[in-house]
């Protein structure tokens, strides 16, 4: 599967999907999410189904910034990035921390999300 892009007039977005692809260019390329030695498989089909489900998911509804490249057979898939809200929760947010699917969500200085810890923060400002 090709990837797939959703720009959402966002520097800091284009700015991780372009380091995505300098690190882990797409296949065939031996550094592919889909044929490197150093990243892994997703443990089962169902788990592979709920990532490829979830991101069909934010792409309907908008929230699809990346979609990175895919391979069913092998249960190999890149790191794909969906907007969330600051109040969102549910399984994208609250499960799947460790991606392969990360939730990218834009919190207000000094709100009281901005407070609580999380597993991967980046921080940008405008």
């Amino acid at each position: 599967m090709q990837a797939t892009y959703s720009i959402h007039n966002h520097c800091e977005h284009m700015l991780i999907i372009l380091r995505l692809n300098e690190f882990f260019p797409h296949s065939p390329n031996p550094r592919s999410f889909l044929k490197s030695e150093v990243t892994a498989d997703i443990h089962t089909d169902r788990d592979f189904k709920r990532h490829t489900e979830s991101l069909d998911q934010a792409e309907k509804e908008g929230n699809l910034i990346y979609r990175a490249e895919s391979d069913s057979t092998t249960r190999r898939m890149g790191i794909s990035l969906v907007k969330q809200q600051e109040s969102s929760t549910g399984a994208l947010v609250e499960n799947e921390i460790f991606g392969p699917v990360l939730p990218i969500i834009a919190v207000k200085v000094g709100s009281d999300s901005s407070r609580r810890p999380c597993g991967l923060t980046l921080l940008g400002y405008r």
